[in-house]
């Protein structure tokens, strides 16, 4: 199993990256551990520093639940706070526990993490946007690259890694991906899989704490390329071959069985007038459930992700979507449900980095009906609209 780490660099982005949802996809498929951030990169390596700490705690001391001291702990790591230091257990009582919250203190501050023997992730992907973004994209194309074990194992693509090349390789080292990933085995010799042509995986989104903009729908082309050559435009660059029609039911399907529906639908197509199949397009937009008089309703998130969390999908993501719903319901119901507020407390289940998967199914039965009364409420009607957007990138 390989570690892979995908990064969209910190900008501002309306829509979630497409091209790293696909290779979640590709990877998870294959069996690796996949991990998507969007953030400081020093708060990454900060987490992955506190995360082999927690083994070393472990190994020393497994009576103490050390995982509800991660504040204490990463605030000493990560800034040498001796009043955090004061509030982790056994640092007077066990010199191997001290000694350890130094060395991994050190290990951050000198940046320990970029030498070749303590890098964790086989694979890093960094996705670009445009241009005017260049300088937070190639800090952490410097940065990100520092985290994998070959530098032959970064990958960078997208729209400005398409653009400009050459200018990005002898900024980092790296050549990039030019265009789409739409050929068989770009990534892995020997795989059959064409990444370009594979469904999202929306669940990475739920790993991150940036909300985009535009996350209430599902993301599809069904069309690639322009039949226009403009000067201007970087679309001949980015999808040299106009593609007249892309299906887009069965990647709804799926997307509603592992992820559940999504109210919208946002088409990101370069020129989907130019079709020649157009009327089929909008035939099979009909048939994804996009018609006048189509309404929505919002599916049970908490039941969503208990399934993925019992099938093992992305349980880091799933974890923290299950805790943001604990906290939707206490905000919704307040003292109604107090003593669901009480059991969650006690069994550590109202912070992400405290909530274990056997905790969150072995309540599963008790919060349950909460939910229920939760969404039954919600089964208003919606209307569902759908954006087709013609994308002139920079």
């Amino acid at each position: 199993m390989r570690k892979i780490l995908l990064v969209e660099p910190n900008y501002k982005n309306k829509y979630p990256p497409m091209g790293l949802m696909k290779l979640a996809t590709y990877y998870r498929r294959l069996g690796d551990d996949v991990t998507f951030f969007k953030g400081d990169l020093k708060d990454l390596v900060l987490n992955n520093t506190y995360d082999a700490l927690l083994k070393q705690l472990y190994a020393n001391d497994n009576k103490i639940f050390w995982e509800q001291y991660k504040p204490e702990i990463c605030k000493y790591i990560s800034r040498g706070s001796q009043e955090a230091l004061e509030n982790i257990p056994l640092i007077h009582e066990n010199a191997i526990i001290l000694e350890l919250l130094k060395y991994y203190r050190k290990y951050f501050r000198k940046k320990e993490y970029f030498k070749p023997e303590n890098r964790i992730y086989d694979r890093v992907g960094i996705t670009t946007l445009f241009t005017f973004y260049w300088d937070i994209t190639i800090k952490t194309i410097n940065f990100a690259k520092q985290l994998c074990k070959s530098q032959k194992e970064v990958m960078v693509g997208g729209v400005m890694a398409s653009i400009l090349p050459d200018k990005i390789e002898e900024a980092t080292g790296i050549r990039p991906y030019v265009g789409t990933l739409s050929t068989a085995g770009q990534l892995d010799e020997g795989n059959d899989m064409i990444i370009d042509l594979l469904p999202l995986d929306y669940s990475i989104l739920e790993e991150i704490d940036y909300v985009y903009p535009e996350n209430d729908g599902y993301l599809a082309y069904m069309t690639r390329g322009c039949i226009n050559k403009c000067a201007f435009c970087a679309v001949p660059k980015l999808e040299p071959e106009y593609k007249e029609f892309l299906p887009i039911i069965e990647q709804i399907r799926y997307t509603n069985e592992r992820f559940g529906g999504k109210k919208n639908l946002l088409l990101l197509d370069n020129n989907v007038l130019a079709s020649c199949q157009y009327n089929h397009i909008i035939d099979e937009i009909k048939e994804a459930g996009f018609t006048v008089g189509s309404i929505f309703v919002e599916p049970n998130k908490f039941e969503i992700a208990v399934k993925n969390l019992r099938e093992g999908y992305n349980e880091k993501a799933y974890i923290k979507a299950i805790v943001r719903q604990y906290k939707l319901i206490i905000g919704k119901y307040g003292e109604k449900i107090q003593d669901i507020y009480d059991l969650l407390e006690k069994k550590y289940l109202l912070n992400d980095y405290t909530a274990k998967k056997e905790t969150i199914l072995s309540t599963y039965e008790i919060v349950k009906p909460v939910f229920e009364d939760y969404y039954r409420k919600k089964e208003g009607k919606e209307d569902v609209w759908i954006l087709i957007r013609e994308l002139i990138h920079d």
